[in-house]
């Protein structure tokens, strides 16, 4: 049974979930699709599906006794259309926010390439004589600085309400920690000097 939902940016998930595949084999790519070179390959949406799809691997999908896990957990109740098109959305968004999950320099790859494409729309938007929109200045705070604040708000709480739904996917919130442990020693020493 085919199931559509509207999410935030309009997309259908039958259509999010078809592109998703593609762009993980891609490798991922900037919101202006470029893949910075150093990060070809590195696309974490294959590993965000895998996750998912791990953590539910063991489900019985109908008859009696549907949604629970061989291991006799409940990890997947019987869920209705909303559900799974919010499941879909969260699985959308850990593979557009995935390099927040990758290893301490591919993470950190991706946010300068981030940043530096930051940087250049409020180049063209400063060239055009428009107001320089917020962490798209280069003479100012570009993202690099403000990592501890975005993990506080969207990362962490994200990727911890989907490792509690999804048990599979605990090892990436493991590795959104490592991470947040990194900006905050970095944000703590810069503060200190």
């Amino acid at each position: 049974e085919a199931t559509t939902c509207t999410g935030a940016a309009g997309a259908t998930s039958a259509a999010a979930a078809a592109a998703a595949p593609a762009a993980s084999r891609e490798g991922g790519g900037t919101a202006a699709g470029r893949t910075p070179p150093a990060l070809a390959g590195a696309g974490s949406g294959s590993f965000v599906m895998g996750r998912l799809r791990s953590s539910t691997s063991g489900v019985k999908r109908s008859g009696a006794g549907a949604g629970v896990s061989a291991d006799g957990g409940n990890c997947c109740e019987e869920e209705n259309a909303a559900s799974r098109c919010l499941y879909l959305q969260m699985a959308l968004k850990a593979s557009d926010l995935g390099h927040l999950a990758a290893p301490r320099e591919v993470h950190k790859q991706w946010v300068a390439a981030l940043e530096e494409e930051n940087f250049r729309q409020g180049d063209r938007e400063g060239a055009v004589g428009l107001p320089v929109s917020p962490l798209m200045d280069r003479s100012k705070q570009g993202i690099s600085r403000s990592q501890v604040g975005f993990f506080d708000i969207v990362a962490l709480p994200f990727y911890t309400s989907l490792a509690q739904r999804f048990p599979g996917c605990r090892p990436m919130l493991e590795a959104v920690l490592e991470n947040y442990a990194v900006w905050k020693a970095q944000e703590q020493q810069h503060r200190s000097s």
